[in-house]
């Protein structure tokens, strides 16, 4: 299925990467490592596809694809937007939170110097040629940084790059509404409650049991606090 399958080292954890992708396989060349033991050579991790198997006559084509084991990071036809995406996603899957932050799942489109998180409920149905037209510019990863102190999202840099990471304001964050709740204001603690499951888990496995599960969950609380999400869809 792969062109391209290989072993990379991201901190102390060995990751498989499979692409059709000839130039993320070059810009990752330096992080190539043996497998070893460390890997299961039949497992991706990360995978890139730029040219997804034509389907049967009547069915609908596949987009190019970001990946996550079998989880869509992101789809569209800009492949650069989608390299982009898949390198800054390599850089930060290692990192840790830092105290007083959160990570949270969604997409992030930066419009007019700020970020509006998307829930992961419409990724499937945005577009990004549409969203492009609307003035938005999507980072297809699975989840950002970000800290309710300063309200500002980060974003790492794309691994292995020049380019400078994402830090930006966040403007809004969308949730989707809890069934039956339409039309009813919840508590700080129904809210918190509604989206604890955002925060994101750990993207690799690591070496040792991670920590901080609950330091998140009091900085999503203050961030509820500081900015409640929007509840419903983004396309309304």
């Amino acid at each position: 299925m792969w062109p391209h399958q290989f072993t990379i080292a991201l901190g102390d954890v060995a990751v498989g990467i499979g692409t059709d992708d000839d130039q993320l396989a070059t810009t990752l060349a330096p992080a190539r490592i043996e497998p070893g033991e460390l890997l299961d050579p039949e497992r991706v991790d990360f995978g890139m596809e730029w040219h997804p198997a034509r389907p049967a006559r009547g069915v609908p084509r596949s987009l190019p694809t970001n990946q996550h084991g079998s989880s869509v990071i992101g789809r569209a036809t800009d492949l650069a937007a989608l390299r982009d995406g898949l390198l800054r996603t390599l850089a930060d899957a290692a990192a840790p939170t830092p105290p007083g932050c959160v990570r949270l799942t969604g997409l992030p489109l930066l419009r007019d110097g700020a970020v509006e998180l998307v829930s992961p409920d419409d990724i499937g149905q945005l577009s990004h040629r549409r969203l492009v037209a609307r003035g938005y510019s999507p980072t297809y990863v699975p989840s950002v940084l970000i800290d309710p102190g300063t309200l500002t999202v980060h974003i790492a840099a794309p691994w292995g790059t020049d380019a400078p990471p994402t830090v930006a304001p966040l403007r809004t964050w969308w949730a989707q509404l809890p069934a039956g709740e339409a039309g009813h204001a919840l508590t700080l603690g129904q809210t918190v409650a509604h989206v604890a499951h955002r925060i994101a888990p750990p993207m690799i496995e690591p070496p040792t049991v991670p920590t901080g599960a609950d330091a998140e969950l009091a900085a999503l609380v203050h961030l509820v606090q500081q900015l409640p999400p929007t509840l419903g869809s983004m396309n309304g």
